[in-house]
């Protein structure tokens, strides 16, 4: 059964349906229509955490070769967050189509998604690590509805989360190793990606169960529908295209830098 929001939660809701309801009423430039969907799907912090990912990849590789292929600051710089983020932006703006932006910002406009929404992807909530970590061992004793669980996987399918995360992963660790590996050496990173997508479904559903705990099934199955939609898919697609490029650009300035 759903309980009923903490206050702290309603207040935070309401603000942000001010603000996600009013291109109903008044016309947004194209950079706050950008920023609203980046917002509504979730992946307006999305490139957060890449430093700690690019310093992982950085102590793994390590050696000679990897200073002589680029530098670990070019990496750094070229690999930043702020960087990236902005790149991604820009690229989409590049795109920006109206009245493409209109119907999915519509679509998730709905005034009972917006406590949805912020509760899985607002920008107000704070590191609720603790929380989620003593919900998980709560579901360890206490198990999730069948249909719980089935929602929060199609949140994570139609929001594409767990598999923008697993490019994000991939794309960073690759670029890496590419600068640091030794002549002739190869990795299967078909199986690596697989293992990693697999890891990551599994934390997504459980972050899914864990702010959708307070909404009845049927709002979620709302959720899932309206990101389902042609307009959100559609977004969805130019952003992993977005994040793809980005990478690959970085890559080959990496590549064609050389050493002093």
């Amino acid at each position: 059964m759903c309980k009923t929001p903490p206050p702290v939660y309603k207040t935070v809701w309401l603000a942000l349906a001010v603000w996600m309801l009013s291109p109903l009423g008044m016309a947004q430039s194209p950079e706050q229509d950008v920023q609203q969907i980046l917002h509504s799907l979730g992946v307006q912090r999305f490139f957060e955490p890449t430093g700690r990912l690019v310093e992982r990849g950085l102590q793994r590789a390590g050696g000679e070769q990897l200073n002589s292929a680029g530098g670990e600051q070019l990496i750094r710089e070229q690999l930043s967050g702020a960087r990236l983020q902005g790149a991604v932006e820009s690229l989409l703006l590049q795109q920006y189509d109206g009245a493409l932006y209109r119907r999915a910002i519509d679509t998730l406009a709905r005034e009972d998604l917006v406590p949805v929404i912020q509760s899985c992807h607002g920008q107000a909530l704070q590191d609720y690590g603790p929380q989620l970590q003593a919900y998980q061992q709560q579901l360890a004793l206490h198990p999730p509805r069948v249909d719980r669980v089935r929602l929060a996987m199609q949140l994570d399918r139609a929001a594409r989360t767990s598999a923008l995360a697993n490019q994000l992963h991939n794309g960073i660790e690759q670029l890496i190793y590419e600068q640091a590996a030794e002549p002739g050496a190869s990795v299967p990173w078909g199986e690596v990606e697989a293992e990693r997508l697999q890891v990551l479904q599994e934390a997504v559903q459980t972050w899914y169960l864990y702010c959708g705990r307070y909404f009845r099934d049927d709002l979620l199955q709302a959720l899932v529908d309206s990101y389902r939609d042609a307009s959100i898919q559609q977004l969805l697609d130019q952003y992993q295209v977005a994040v793809a490029t980005v990478l690959e650009q970085a890559a080959d300035t990496i590549d064609s830098h050389e050493p002093d």
